[in-house]
């Protein structure tokens, strides 16, 4: 057969052990900026050598008997600001040390429908947040790091009833409100390349605990903590225990 086929055990991850060889020659021995997602290939290049590290790729492949998409919506050409694998780069300021990330605006504009239609309705069925839930996934890794993590949270677990109407209820429709309003709000990611300053490192953590005393009866101990280091001394922290009303609310 020429094709792999991918219902087959392990072929995807067999897949991508052939893929990631394919790029470590690349890299090796032709010296190219190159990575690999699945079978999608990105590749980076200064300006005055971008032609000949496009042509040096597909020779490459031709060789190696592999054959790959041709047409102008695969094969695109090197560009300042391109696509890739749903982000959108913009390197026009890299050379002053600035490369954006941002979002494609049709892939937030299919998401914002998706949510306005839920809230429409007045429910979310499993099956439609599993798929929302992988959407804001994407974005969560790409863009907005922890922020909207309760949001997806919510989604998540409307996922994993497996069945119902799904209709929703105050937290999950608090959480489609807030995030039909923070994506298309939200900003694009900047990354300075050439920023010195040392980041902060914020360490969370919270436990969740049986507490029993001779004589009373057993209760919950909820606590949280926090840590702030930004490479000076001494770091900040805090800890607390959390009320057992608001515990109790949650």
């Amino acid at each position: 057969s020429d094709t792999i086929l991918f219902g087959e055990t392990a072929a995807v991850f067999n897949f991508n052990r052939v893929a990631r060889a394919l790029r470590k020659l690349a890299t090796h021995y032709l010296g190219l900026v190159l990575t690999n997602y699945f079978d999608d290939f990105p590749q980076l290049e200064a300006e005055a050598l971008a032609e000949s590290a496009r042509d040096d790729l597909a020779e490459f492949f031709d060789i190696l008997g592999w054959e790959v998409a041709r047409q102008p919506s695969k094969d695109r050409a090197f560009a300042k600001e391109f696509e890739m694998l749903g982000v959108v780069i913009v390197l026009r300021a890299a050379a002053q040390g600035r490369v954006v990330l941002r979002n494609k605006p049709e892939r937030v504009e299919e998401i914002g429908r998706t949510i306005a239609e839920a809230l429409a309705r007045g429910r979310l069925r499993p099956a439609e947040a599993a798929s929302l839930a992988g959407r804001l996934q994407h974005l969560e890794a790409a863009f907005y790091g922890r922020c909207g993590a309760v949001a997806l949270r919510a989604v998540r677990q409307r996922a994993a009833e497996g069945g119902g109407q799904g209709a929703l209820e105050g937290g999950l429709s608090t959480a489609l409100r807030w995030l039909a309003s923070f994506l298309p709000a939200a900003r694009p990611r900047e990354l300075l390349l050439f920023d010195g300053r040392r980041p902060v490192v914020v360490l969370t953590d919270g436990a969740c605990e049986e507490e029993a005393k001779p004589g009373k009866r057993p209760r919950t101990l909820v606590t949280v903590g926090a840590v702030l280091a930004d490479g000076t001394a001494p770091e900040l922290f805090f800890e607390m225990v959390i009320p057992e009303p608001v515990a109790e609310s949650w």
